[in-house]
């Protein structure tokens, strides 16, 4: 976002720098309740009738149109109507109000699509690196709540992947993900037309580069990660694959495996992830362990080979679940899934934790 508006911005003054007149009318209202531009060539006078800004960014707008008309602008006496502006001062202060409202509309779409955004939700055609490793038996068991029980094989199933053009969503918009979760016993999902099943996953940590989805996940349950600045990258060269998850610039999981080319074995089916919401109620916590059934289906390429190293600081909780050996198995696939909305499976109290 602030790439584009940058770009914009140097846009919007070259072309007033070479194209609008000195002597170019702002027509100014006292009681400071609309604003518009007498010009056809960037908006019509209509235009602040049928904007929709939202009050902070109209506060910025008449606090940047009083400093002007205050300091910087002169009256012309032949146009009692209209404030005419030197002819830099107007090119700066039209910059910083098309700024302002890049800016709103911006935040305003992110705000207004993480609010409104509807479940379920499909994502298309993702290239995901997921993998299986053992970790630590009794780590696992702890980190599951009440209702649920590990896997017996004591295993961890981790993703990292990137969808990189939001038309490859419903809604979502692009966004980069690595997540990790604990196999569950006696909740194993469906393959179709197949006798495979996948054991149940708990989300045990989730690394989302978008705030809408970070916003969208973690009102269902999902244990979004709070540090922000964080990113999933995935590249393949000559065969090789690279998968890396950064937070603030360092890097905290890099996984690898040597990949075929060839797109094959298409399936589908569902995968029962879980996740657990919890809420403080009258001095206790109302815990609520909830089930996402995902629907998927893709295809996957030859993976082998495949590594996953926890590279996060020694003092991170992933190094509670690092990998005792290398993955009993992994997949490099492109596939389809859906965020279905959640189910809840079992409810318990517990003590609200002391603030």
């Amino acid at each position: 976002m602030v790439s584009s508006l940058v770009i914009s911005t140097i846009a919007v003054f070259i072309l007033y720098r070479e194209w609008v007149p000195d002597t170019w009318p702002i027509t100014y209202n006292k009681d400071i309740k609309n604003l518009s531009i007498s010009s056809g060539f960037f908006m019509s006078d209509t235009y602040s009738k049928t904007q929709r800004v939202d009050k902070l960014a109209l506060e910025i707008n008449n606090l940047i149109i009083l400093i002007y008309y205050r300091v910087n602008l002169r009256t012309n006496e032949n146009n009692t109507g209209g404030i005419y502006m030197k002819s830099f001062t107007k090119r700066m202060f039209i910059t910083l109000f098309v700024l302002s409202l890049a800016f709103t509309f911006s935040t305003q779409n992110n705000t207004a699509m993480a609010d409104d955004l509807p479940g379920p939700q499909l994502v298309t055609d993702a290239w995901m690196f997921i993998a299986s490793y053992k970790a630590d038996p009794e780590t696992l068991k702890a980190m599951l709540p009440e209702g649920l029980e590990p896997n017996p094989e004591g295993t961890v199933v981790i993703n990292m992947y990137t969808v990189p053009n939001g038309n490859e969503t419903s809604g979502f918009g692009p966004y980069t993900l690595t997540y990790l979760t604990v196999e569950l016993a006696g909740q194993d999902s469906y393959v179709m037309n197949s006798d495979i099943t996948y054991p149940g996953r708990y989300f045990i940590f989730y690394f989302n580069s978008s705030p809408v989805m970070r916003e969208f996940t973690e009102k269902v349950g999902m244990p979004v990660d709070e540090n922000t600045n964080v990113l999933t990258t995935t590249t393949v060269e000559n065969g090789k694959l690279t998968a890396n998850l950064t937070v603030d610039g360092k890097t905290f999981i890099v996984s690898t495996a040597d990949v075929g080319s060839e797109l094959g074995n298409f399936g589908g089916g569902h995968l029962n992830y879980f996740g657990l919401i919890s809420e403080e109620k009258d001095g206790k916590t109302v815990n609520k362990v909830v089930k996402y059934p995902i629907p998927w289906n893709g295809g996957v390429v030859d993976t082998q080979n495949a590594k996953v190293m926890i590279k996060a600081p020694k003092d991170h909780p992933l190094h509670k679940v690092k990998p005792i050996a290398d993955p009993t198995w992994a997949i490099w696939t492109k596939g389809s899934f859906v965020y279905p909305q959640y189910q809840v499976v079992n409810e318990y109290t517990t003590e609200a934790a002391k603030k």
